[in-house]
């Protein structure tokens, strides 16, 4: 009687197992870093969303919260800064000196530092009818 050798026809080598392993974790790095990446997209998506809200917030208050005159407001809300400027805005028309208005041009600028500590910025622009002094 001969005696087959069962050698090679069993499982699996060491370095089979070792390459597999190998892939494996390439694999899920890439897995991971997708997913870091898309968290951190998702929080710089909340911070603009919020960024917006507190800047249409400080535009709907342009006349009760802060006067409706000419100048610079600074303030924090909710872990942001925000500046409020008011300038007289340029037209090509002429306008009369006793004329009881003026056009003014409200600029409310939002900033933050993203994920990445990046300093980023949301600004709104609108025109508001003002007395004139």
């Amino acid at each position: 009687m001969k005696m087959q050798s069962q050698r090679g026809e069993n499982g699996f080598t060491l370095i089979e197992i070792l390459i597999s392993l190998t892939i494996l974790t390439v694999a899920m790095l890439a897995l991971f870093q997708g997913f870091s990446t898309n968290l951190q997209n998702v929080e710089t998506a909340v911070a603009y969303g919020e960024a917006v809200k507190i800047a249409e917030s400080k535009l709907a208050g342009i006349g009760a919260e802060i006067p409706l005159i000419e100048g610079e407001v600074k303030g924090k809300a909710e872990g942001f800064d925000w500046q409020v400027v008011i300038i007289p805005h340029e037209t090509d028309e002429q306008v009369s000196e006793d004329h009881p208005f003026v056009l003014l041009k409200v600029d409310v600028t939002v900033f933050w530092i993203d994920p990445g500590q990046k300093k980023q910025s949301i600004s709104l622009t609108t025109l508001r009818v003002g007395k004139s002094a």
